[in-house]
This record gives structure tokens, sequence and C-alpha cells, in this order.
């Protein structure tokens, strides 16, 4: 009996040694396994630094937007705030209409100083000038008749048959037809050398001016301005 349980004493030991190592392989304790060996490729780049702030943005340049033709103006397209534009790009776009009322109302002017313009140097001013040469024709044949009219006056008063009184109102009136003949023809002169080329760059100026205008409202209807 006794020999028997010494004999079965190591076989217990070793159930337990067994049941210790299994314990210490389930715990982690036992040997480690080797594991696959891993590489990784490293290279450099740029080190992106993201840093997070309280507040708002605003811009650093601020630019007002309105029309090339002053007053007011209807906006009927803005670009969204915070957008990205690039130089060029439509940001904000305005009403028309107003323009397009502008541009019909600067090509009638235009097209009444073009109108006044040609009107006078090709026909009001050549009518005056050649109504007053006519003036000034028919004053000199006036004065002329008046100054022969004096002659034959004063031949008479040698003969007796007019009175001296007569001869002073013949000669009255031939004085009055000569210096009427001769402010004809000075107006005559002065209206070729200083009046009609007043009135004509007086004319042209105007016409310049509204062709300049109407030029520079087809321009900024073409292309908007934008500050």
């Amino acid at each position: 009996m006794l020999h028997d349980m010494r004999t079965s004493v190591p076989g217990a030991a070793k159930l337990a040694v067994l049941g210790l190592w299994m314990a210490l392989l389930a715990a982690g304790c036992g040997p480690r396994e080797r594991t696959a060996e891993r590489t990784a490729r490293v290279t450099t780049g740029p080190l992106r630094v993201w840093v997070a702030y309280e507040g708002k943005l605003e811009s650093r340049t601020v630019h007002t937007l309105m029309s090339s033709l002053g007053g007011s103006a209807t906006i009927t397209a803005l670009a969204p705030e915070g957008a990205r534009v690039e130089q060029g790009a439509e940001v904000v776009r305005l009403d028309s209409s107003r323009i397009e009322r502008d541009l019909v109302r600067l090509e009638g002017q235009f097209a009444g100083a073009r109108s006044e313009y040609e009107s006078l140097k090709n026909a009001e001013w050549p009518l005056k000038l050649g109504d007053l040469e006519r003036q000034m024709g028919e004053a000199r044949a006036a004065a002329d008749a008046e100054q022969q009219y004096l002659a034959d006056t004063r031949a008479l008063l040698k003969e007796d048959l007019v009175t001296p009184q007569e001869v002073r109102q013949q000669e009255s009136k031939a004085e009055q037809a000569r210096a009427k003949a001769d402010q004809l023809a000075t107006q005559l002169q002065l209206t070729r050398q200083y009046v009609e080329p007043l009135a004509l760059e007086q004319a042209r100026a105007k016409l310049t001016a509204a062709e300049q205008e109407l030029a520079l409202a087809r321009r900024l209807a073409r292309k908007p301005k934008g500050g």
C-alpha cells in the first residue's frame, strides 16, 4: 500500500508541473514567439501644421463697386460672400436699363449736334453771307445812283433849274446811301473773318463733346466699372 503511494507521487507532480506550464502559456509568460519583421520607407515631404484660432476673417483690402456713370444703381447679381475670384472675374452686375437710357439720350444729342453743325456749315452761313453780299451790292448800286443824281442836280443848279436847298438834300441822300453801302461791306467782312468761324467752331466743339460722351457711355456699357 505504501509502495503504491510513493510511486504515484511523481506522476501527480508531473501533472502539476504540466498544469502550471499550460497556465503560463495561456497568460503569455511563456517563450515569445518570433514575429515577422516589418519595414517602412521614410521620405521627406511638406510638413503641414494646422492651428485653430477663434475669430472672423476680414478682407485686407476693401474695394468699392459703383456705376461708372455715377448716381444710384440697382444690383442684379452679386458673387457669394467669401468666394475666391480672379482678376477680371465678374463680381457684381448692375442694372443696365439706366445706361441704355443714357445711351439713347446721348445718341440723340450727338445726332442733333452733328445735324446742327452740318446745317450751319453747308446751309445757314452760306445763305447769310449770300444775303449780305446781295444787300451790299444793292446798297452800292443805290449809292452810285444817288451820287449820279447829285451830279445831275448840281448841273441843273448851274442852269438855275433847281435850288441850292435841293442840292443839299441830294448831297445828304447820297452820303447816307454811301454810308449804308460801306456799313454792309464792313459787316460782310467781319462776318466772314470772325462771326462765321466762331459760330462753326462752337458748333464743332459741341459736336465733339457729344461724340466723346457717347463713346464713353458705349465703352462703359460694354465693360462696367468695378472698384
